[in-house]
């Protein structure tokens, strides 16, 4: 599990992408929420890619 801290700094990484960011604690929270779900869905794609390469090719025989 992830927790709020490592959402928030993931959260502020794309964040600071932004051409026009004027400050993560300038934020408006509704701007602030964009972000944490993004980085929220990065996460979660990350780990599911991470236990899809995780599965040994043995293991993938007897699901597939």
């Amino acid at each position: 599990m992830i927790s709020d801290d490592e959402i928030e700094h993931v959260a502020r990484a794309i964040y600071g992408t932004e051409h026009d960011s004027r400050g993560w604690d300038q934020e408006p929270g509704l701007s602030k929420d964009r972000f944490l779900t993004e980085a929220r869905i990065a996460i979660a794609t990350l780990d599911r890619l991470r236990r899809i390469k995780s599965v040994t090719p043995e293991s993938r025989r007897l699901v597939g």
